[in-house]
């Protein structure tokens, strides 16, 4: 095991930490959204079209932040990627150092490593 290894678990309980304080509001908001479309199709919706254009601009962070958090959570890979950017010998599945070894394949994991440019993420 990499001393890296230790990433991809951090950044899923970044994910679940960005759900956590998220989830709330965006319940909260979407209550409210639905409480306001109710009120303004009764009305006509000239009366409150703006009003919820701008709730949505208010909401949209809230709704960010649980996006960002349940990428995250399930997948992830492209942040992996990004902040372990400079390490690219070690296995990007399980964190094994891959500078001495041959062939193609992770001996701890078994995920196969594109080698076609330095740089490049393995590749399952």
């Amino acid at each position: 095991m990499s001393e890296f290894a230790w990433c991809r678990p951090l950044l899923r309980i970044l994910g679940v930490l960005l759900v956590g304080l998220s989830l709330p509001t965006v319940i909260t908001y979407s209550a409210q959204l639905v409480q306001t479309t109710w009120e303004y199709k009764s009305m006509g919706w000239m009366f409150g079209g703006d009003r919820i254009v701008w709730f949505l601009l208010y909401c949209l962070g809230a709704y960010v932040q649980l996006a960002i958090g349940v990428y995250l959570i399930v997948n992830g890979r492209g942040v992996l990627r990004w902040v372990l950017r400079g390490v690219d010998s070690c296995c990007e599945r399980c964190g094994y150092e891959l500078a001495g070894t041959i062939g193609d394949k992770c001996p701890e994991c078994g995920l196969t490593r594109d080698r076609g440019s330095p740089g490049d993420s393995p590749t399952a």
